[in-house]
């Protein structure tokens, strides 16, 4: 995770292109990836819940999208 607290996939990736395949695809190729599920998808939830609090409106805007899909 970035000093940011959210991954690094959501600096790289632009936020109109996230996808949560992607994001996991993207996990896997990390030093600190732990091939479980729950955990990845705790990485994914904060990385959300900080890019609504700190991120760009672009960014809040396509996490909140993220979000009331990951609680779907």
């Amino acid at each position: 995770m970035t000093t940011k607290s959210w991954d690094s996939y959501f600096d790289e990736i632009e936020p109109d292109k996230w996808r949560f395949f992607d994001f996991y695809q993207h996990r896997q190729r990390q030093s600190d990836f732990n091939n479980s599920f729950s955990s990845e998808s705790f990485v994914l939830k904060k990385s959300l819940d900080c890019l609504l609090e700190k991120g760009s409106y672009e960014a809040k805007k396509h996490a909140k999208r993220l979000l009331n899909t990951f609680k779907a």
